[in-house]
């Protein structure tokens, strides 16, 4: 029977590799005093890893304080990233489910010559969210809002006022 090396977490380093590029490693210590290096594959491992440390994280405890660390960490890569798409939405926000945006596009109805705004159901759309959402937020924000959508996903919610740049908004 082979016998278990038990290995403990001490640091992450920024080192090269032999082409020049940047390399992250981690180096963990044995019990006795060894030490060993990891440099991790992104897909493979790294990102594995989060994703699966922030569904265990959800399932076992949903408010927990680490599911919010999970949340800032992937705010910070989605904030590196070059935008592709970057548009404007109002809608109309309709619920919140799993920390994504269920929310129907705005239509008129004419009331007595008077022009209404009211949610077309039929064109609901579900959106994730870059940040934690709570009922609090939107109950700040109203059902009509402004989101700020990048690359599919929204970065920001803004109260529907003019003008725009004063409008309240979250985060």
């Amino acid at each position: 029977m082979r016998q278990r090396q038990i290995i403990f977490f001490k640091e992450t380093n920024v080192g090269t590799f032999n082409d020049g590029r940047r390399r992250l490693y981690v180096t963990f210590r044995d019990k006795t005093g060894n030490e060993y290096e990891w440099t991790p594959r992104w897909e493979e491992e790294v990102i594995k890893l989060l994703d699966e440390a922030s569904q265990v994280e959800a399932i076992n405890s949903p408010n927990s304080r680490y599911i919010e660390s999970f949340a800032e960490i992937a705010k910070r890569v989605f904030e590196r990233l070059p935008p592709t798409e970057i548009q404007l939405r109002i809608a109309f926000l309709t619920e919140i489910r799993n920390n994504k945006l269920i929310v129907a596009d705005p239509g008129f109805i004419e009331n007595y010559d008077i022009y209404q705004r009211i949610p077309r159901l039929e064109t609901k759309s579900e959106l994730p969210v870059a940040f934690r959402i709570t009922q609090e937020i939107t109950d700040f924000m109203g059902d009509h809002v402004v989101l700020w959508i990048v690359n599919g996903i929204v970065v920001k919610l803004s109260k529907a006022s003019w003008p725009l740049s004063e409008a309240k908004s979250y985060p």
